[in-house]
C-alpha cells in the first residue's frame, strides 16, 4: 500500500480546511437563524458540547439563555407533573413525552412537588439490586422497576463497592483482543 504525504503545504489539506471552515460558518448561520446547538447538532450528526466547541473556536458568543437546554413553559410543566403524579414515576412520565426524567423531575421541582429522595438507602432495596445485577439483570431492567435511570443504579453499585462487570471480565482475561 503506498503512503500518502498530506503535510501543511498539500491540497488536501487545504481542501479539507476550506471544507471545514465552510461547515463552520453553516452552523453558524443556522444559529443565528435560531436554531438550538441541539438541533444544530442533530443536523450535522455532532453533539451539541461540540457545536459549543466550534463556536467557541470561532468566536461566536452564546448567550447564558441559549447554551443549554430551553426553558420549560408553564403549561408543559404542569403536563409533565400530571403525568408523573398520575403514573407514579418520573420515568415512566418521561417516557411518555419523549423526554429525560431529570426533565420531569425539575418539572415536579419548579411546581413544588416533593420528590422523595431516600428510596436507595433501604438496605433490603440494596441488596435486591446488587444480588439482581450479580444474577445477569442488566441496569436498565434493574433501574426500570425501581423507576429510575441505568445510569442511577450505575452509580448506587461503584457508590456501594460493586465492580463493573466489564472491568471484572478484563482481570479475569475474558476479553480477547487480536489484531487482523
Amino acid at each position: 500500500m503506498e503512503e500518502t504525504n498530506i503535510s501543511g503545504g498539500s491540497s488536501l489539506v487545504k481542501n479539507f480546511q476550506q471544507l471545514a471552515k465552510e461547515r463552520a460558518l453553516e452552523l453558524v448561520n443556522d444559529y443565528h437563524a435560531g436554531a438550538s446547538m441541539s438541533e444544530i447538532g442533530e443536523k450535522f450528526g455532532i453533539t451539541r458540547q461540540r457545536v459549543s466547541q466550534i463556536f467557541k473556536k470561532h468566536g461566536v458568543h452564546v448567550p447564558p439563555a441559549r447554551r443549554g437546554r430551553r426553558p420549560v413553559d408553564e403549561a408543559t410543566t404542569q403536563r409533565y407533573v400530571a403525568e408523573a403524579v398520575k403514573l407514579g414515576s418520573k420515568s415512566k412520565a418521561a417516557r411518555s413525552f419523549g423526554v429525560s426524567p431529570d426533565t420531569i423531575a425539575r418539572a415536579l421541582l419548579r411546581a413544588g412537588v416533593k420528590i422523595s429522595r431516600g428510596k436507595f438507602t433501604n438496605e433490603q432495596v440494596k441488596a435486591d439490586i446488587i444480588r439482581r445485577y450479580h444474577s445477569g439483570d442488566g441496569l436498565r431492567e434493574i433501574a426500570e422497576s425501581y423507576g429510575t435511570r441505568a445510569q442511577h443504579v450505575n452509580s448506587l453499585l461503584r457508590k456501594w463497592g460493586v465492580e463493573a462487570k466489564r472491568a471484572a471480565l478484563w482481570k479475569k482475561g475474558t476479553f480477547n483482543i487480536s489484531q487482523g
